[in-house]
C-alpha cells in the first residue's frame, strides 16, 4: 500500500457467485478503510530563514530511504516557488522540476543542490515545497512531502570602498597618490573606518586632501596598518581622502597597497557592516 502519511486508503473487495440449482447469479462486497500512519522516508530541506531580493543562494533537498523493501521508479518534483528562479542544480533536471532517483534501497539517501536568485515579483514569504513519489502506471504517487517557508529579509546596508592609485607625477617622483571614496547607499551608518596594510619598505608621504582629515589619518609602524577614522555617514552620503605612499621597489607587479576593508555600525539594523576593496599593485 503506497501512499503519504495520514493518507486513508480504501480496500474494496466484492464476490460473485451463482448458487448450485439456481440460474440467478449473486454478489457481495465490502469495503475496508485504513490509515497510513508513518512512512518511514526522510525528505528535508537546507534553506536558509531569509533571503535578499536579487540574492543568489545554494540550498540542499535532503532524502533518505528506512522502508524495509526496494523502491523503484522514485522521482523528487519540486513545486514552482513564485518570485524564485532556478538558474543550475546537481543532478542535471530537463526541466528543473523533476529529477528521476530510480530505485531506492533502505538506508540508501541523496542530496539535490539547486541554485537560484529572488526576483523583482517576489513581495511575500517564498513557499517552498517537493514531493518524494513513484511513478506507478502513468501515475505520480506522492510518498512524502516537504515545505518550508523563507521571509524576504531586508536589503543590509551597502557600505562600500573603492581604492584607486595615480601616479603623482613630477611632483614627487616615484610616489603614488591613493584615493579612498566610501560611499554609504542605504541607512545610517557611524564609526566608519577605512584600513589597509602599506608593504614593507614603503613609506607614507606628507600629503593628506583634503587637509582637515589629517587628523583622522593615523599610521602605525609596528604593524603598518593605515586608518582613516570618516566618522559618520548617513543614508545617500559619500566621504573621499586622498594621501601619498612611495613603494620600497618600483618593479613592475609589486604590491603598492594592500586591500582595503571598510568597517561602521549600522543605525537600523544595530549590526557591523564592511566592505572591502582589492589590493593595489604598481602599475
Amino acid at each position: 500500500m503506497l501512499g503519504k502519511e495520514n493518507d486513508l486508503q480504501a480496500v474494496h473487495v466484492s464476490l460473485a457467485y451463482t448458487p448450485k440449482n439456481l440460474s440467478a447469479r449473486y454478489e457481495s462486497d465490502t469495503t475496508f478503510t485504513t490509515k497510513i500512519e508513518s512512512v518511514p522516508i526522510t525528505l528535508t530541506y537546507d534553506l536558509p530563514t531569509k533571503i535578499e531580493h536579487g540574492q543568489e543562494i545554494t540550498y540542499d533537498i535532503n532524502y533518505f530511504s528506512n522502508v524495509d523493501y526496494l523502491l523503484q521508479n522514485i522521482s523528487i518534483k519540486a513545486d514552482f516557488v513564485q518570485g524564485f528562479t532556478i538558474k543550475s542544480a546537481t543532478p542535471a533536471s530537463l526541466d528543473k522540476v523533476e529529477w528521476k532517483i530510480g530505485e531506492l534501497k533502505k538506508g540508501q539517501g541523496g542530496r539535490i543542490t539547486i541554485t537560484g536568485t529572488v526576483d523583482g515579483s517576489a513581495n511575500t514569504p517564498l513557499q517552498f515545497s517537493v514531493h518524494l513519489g513513484m511513478r506507478l502506471g502513468g501515475r505520480f504517487v506522492i510518498l512524502k512531502d516537504a515545505a518550508q517557508e523563507v521571509g524576504l529579509a531586508v536589503p543590509l546596508p551597502k557600505l562600500s570602498i573603492l581604492q584607486l592609485a595615480e601616479s603623482s607625477g613630477s611632483e614627487a617622483p616615484g610616489a603614488y597618490t591613493i584615493i579612498w571614496q566610501v560611499k554609504n547607499d542605504v541607512s545610517d551608518v557611524k564609526n566608519v573606518k577605512v584600513k589597509a596594510i602599506l608593504p614593507t619598505g614603503a613609506t607614507i608621504n606628507d600629503y593628506i586632501v583634503p587637509e582637515d582629515q589629517a587628523s583622522n589619518f593615523s599610521f602605525d609602524t609596528a604593524s603598518r596598518q593605515i586608518v582613516w577614522v570618516a566618522g559618520d555617514l548617513s543614508a545617500g552620503a559619500q566621504a573621499q581622502i586622498a594621501f601619498q605612499i612611495t613603494p620600497g621597489l618600483n618593479i613592475l607587479g609589486t604590491s603598492l597597497l594592500g586591500a582595503a576593508t571598510v568597517s561602521g555600525d549600522d543605525q537600523v539594523t544595530g549590526t557591523s557592516v564592511q566592505s572591502t576593496a582589492n589590493g593595489l599593485n604598481i602599475p
